[in-house]
């Protein structure tokens, strides 16, 4: 949501703590081709400063 910004206050929020979370992110289904998704994601893992998402 809002360009980003929520994703970047979830990093932000989860930054030493992150073993006590789940995160999980979404993609429009017009994105769900593999390169698409794969774009998406690493975005989304740069956005909240993790190398990682579960879900």
């Amino acid at each position: 949501y809002n360009n980003g910004a929520s994703e970047s206050a979830v990093g932000k929020a989860l930054k030493n703590r992150r073993h006590e979370a789940i995160v999980g992110t979404k993609v429009l289904p017009s994105n769900c081709q593999p390169k698409s998704l794969k774009q998406h994601c690493e975005a989304s893992l740069q956005r909240l400063g993790m190398d990682y998402i579960d879900l």
